[in-house]
């Protein structure tokens, strides 16, 4: 018999226990869209624009849609969570957040990762409608970002009246 749902018990280092629900019945969601789910788990399945390790602090961010300060969401990794994951290698790639949606101390959307297995790779032809290309028009498969009143400029769209001073990236020109 199925069970309707999976949870697992976490105790972490600051001694509080997080419930979390197996990433299969939990809501996938845009990074743009996770401040609509504060205080829920969910999965987010983007891109990732920005890595930044703080060695201060031992934490390592990964940014959704943009870099800090503009970033959608940011996903928070330990130390001992990044030596696993390997997050500059996710730079420009489509990923999967599984975590519970707080606000972070810029009052950005952040979802905090005890677990390496919160992470998981995602492509970028499971992305939600609004972001794929119309029936006919060219692929864009590799594509994290189809800039269509802009330009490409590495992993994000600038004004066309721009230069560009980004290496090269996952954005396209629509």
């Amino acid at each position: 018999m199925l069970r309707p749902f999976t949870l697992l018990a976490l105790t972490l280092a600051t001694g509080t226990t997080a419930i979390v629900v197996a990433a299969s019945q939990l809501p996938t969601v845009r990074a743009r869209d996770a401040r609509s789910y504060i205080g829920k788990q969910v999965v987010v399945h983007d891109s990732v624009a920005e890595v930044v390790s703080e060695k201060q602090s031992g934490f390592t961010y990964i940014n959704f849609s943009a870099p800090f300060p503009q970033q959608s969401l940011t996903a928070v990794l330990p130390d001992s969570v990044e030596k696993h994951v390997g997050a500059a290698r996710l730079l420009g790639q489509w990923i999967r957040v599984t975590g519970t949606v707080k606000y972070g101390r810029d009052s950005a959307p952040e979802i905090l990762c005890v677990s390496p297995s919160q992470i998981a790779p995602g492509v970028a032809t499971e992305v939600p409608s609004d972001v794929r290309p119309a029936p006919g028009a060219p692929s864009r498969a590799n594509c994290c970002r189809i800039c269509t009143t802009g330009k490409a400029c590495g992993n994000s769209c600038i004004a066309r009246s721009q230069t560009c001073r980004q290496p090269p990236g996952c954005a396209c020109d629509g």
